[in-house]
């Protein structure tokens, strides 16, 4: 089997990280997996994990890329498209004409698709991956059909992502205060996610003025990172000290998971934190789930914890009340972060996401066309 999957434009970012890992669990299955792209800054990282890139070019209008897909498909062999984002999505009737017999896949990773660019996606789409039960929801929904929608939870890498009992050591090798109290925020600073980073700038003064040895480590890709920069100066130069720190994307977040004492993330972030057994504040572009641990739990996974729904409205004054609470609660926050560990290796591992990405191929191609 060889999968091409489809990302228009890679970034430091949830999708494409979550790709990136089934491509590492599918050559253990000895499935092959490339890479259709106009081209991104995750790219190259892509490249060094041994996946084709097949570069798109626009010239010539939207049906270029079309042809230029099935041109890749039929002379590299490829068994299965499998598409990931919004411009793929609308490809993917274009290419249920030129290549009726190959498989085509979408996987949802958000919800902020109208309901009619879902519905003739998935219309021309043999079977449909939603990554948590919200967007499972909202694919019924616009589709008004659940037959071919499967709910496939991100994958985590248990042994990448693992806890470590010596922080001092990362803290070091990073750069970072050995003997503060670090919080890491990580996530997109796009125009959809930036407003919760610069959030937990503030919510990181308060916390500051309350603890003295505590600092904020926001690491992020996109457009407003020079002004979450420009925040991050302004509450440094009130506090006199520097306690916020942003900080360009990184091929070793888990190396800051483990330095971080909690961490402040959705999605992906989430779990990716909780299997290196750190407790986690969920909070995301839907709105705020708070402290993850066994009674939040069953909520905040239904909403991707903050991303897809929320619970709640992400305010400073609940950011800086529950990072506040970790910190002088220890016990609560060393059981949180066990309790999270338990749940990703139980419920989310990435062994499990692959076999069922590779069950839903198989299904796939059953119900294609010869």
């Amino acid at each position: 089997m060889k999968v091409l999957a489809i990302i228009a434009h890679p970034e430091y970012g949830g999708t494409e990280t979550h790709v990136l890992s089934l491509a590492r669990m599918f050559r253990r299955h000895k499935i092959h997996m490339g890479l259709a792209t106009y081209g991104g800054p995750f790219v190259h990282v892509v490249r060094q994990q041994g996946v084709s890139i097949h570069n798109l070019s626009k010239s010539g209008g939207f049906a270029s890329p079309v042809h230029q897909i099935s041109q890749i498909v039929k002379q590299h062999g490829y068994t299965v498209i499998h598409a990931h984002d919004i411009e793929s999505f609308r490809m993917l009737p274009h290419l249920c004409k030129r290549l009726p017999q190959v498989p085509r896949l979408m996987t949802v990773h958000g919800i902020d698709y109208s309901r009619n660019e879902l519905r003739q996606a998935a219309m021309a789409a043999n079977m449909v991956i939603a990554v948590s039960p919200a967007v499972r929801q909202r694919i019924v929904q616009s589709c008004r059909s659940a037959k071919k929608v499967k709910l496939i939870p991100n994958g985590i890498d248990t042994n990448r992502f693992s806890p470590s009992t010596d922080s001092a050591t990362y803290r070091r090798a990073l750069g970072l205060p050995v003997k503060s109290h670090i919080c890491l925020y990580a996530g997109r600073f796009q125009s959809d996610k930036w407003h919760v980073a610069r959030k937990v700038i503030i919510a990181s003064e308060r916390i500051a003025k309350r603890h003295k040895n505590f600092v904020a480590v926001l690491i992020g890709f996109g457009a407003y990172r020079s002004r979450l920069s420009r925040l991050a100066k302004q509450v440094n130069r009130r506090l006199g000290r520097a306690v916020v720190h942003v900080l360009p994307p990184t091929t070793r977040i888990q190396d800051y998971y483990r330095a971080a004492d909690l961490v402040v993330g959705t999605g992906r972030v989430a779990l990716e934190a909780m299997s290196c057994g750190k407790p986690v504040i969920a909070a995301g572009i839907s709105g705020y789930e708070g402290i993850v641990d066994p009674k939040s739990w069953r909520k905040a996974v239904t909403h991707q914890f903050g991303d897809h729904a929320a619970s709640n409205t992400t305010t400073v004054l609940r950011l800086s009340n529950d990072i506040h609470k970790l910190l002088v609660d220890r016990q609560h926050a060393r059981s949180s972060g066990n309790f999270g560990r338990k749940m990703v290796v139980r419920q989310f591992s990435l062994w499990q996401a692959a076999k069922e990405t590779i069950q839903t191929y198989n299904t796939a191609s059953r119900h294609s066309p010869r």
